[in-house]
């Protein structure tokens, strides 16, 4: 039987093992293990001086004339997209798409005319963010 030379028994082994070291660090580093809590969340999202998604997105909750629709519906999202895409598109929409409208709620990176109260801080922690997945699980489709 002919040997594999070493160095390709290394990466058969490793390969797989940073991957899935990688994405559990991931999961880990966004906070996708976090429990969120549906209520607080609901909170976070319609408040104007918190997530206010409202401003951009149409849900069943508040007042439908005071609700945007520069975003899609936010009905049912959870079935189009897992809480890990969820998080990430909270956190920071740009990665997704460079062009976006949407804030980057939990990012503070190439942003500007940001006033000096706010330098460094992030509109929503991680933990807001998983509250704010939290409750958009609970929002059913039409």
């Amino acid at each position: 039987m002919k040997q594999l030379p070493l160095i390709v028994l290394m990466v058969l082994l490793l390969v797989p093992m940073l991957l899935i070291g990688g994405y559990l660090l991931v999961y880990l580093v966004m906070g996708a293990f976090a429990e969120g809590n549906a209520e607080a969340g609901r909170k976070i999202a319609l408040d104007p001086d918190q997530g206010d998604c409202v401003i951009c997105h149409q849900v069943r909750a508040g007042d439908p004339e005071q609700q945007g629709n520069i975003g899609p519906p936010l009905m049912g999202v959870a079935d189009r997209l897992s809480d890990a895409d969820l998080f990430d598109r909270i956190k920071d929409s740009r990665h997704f798409n460079p062009e976006t409208m949407m804030p980057p709620y939990g990012s503070t990176q190439d942003l500007y005319r940001v006033a000096d109260e706010f330098k460094g801080k992030p509109i929503l922690t991680d933990e807001e963010i998983n509250h704010v997945v939290a409750w958009l699980e609970t929002l059913e489709a039409e």
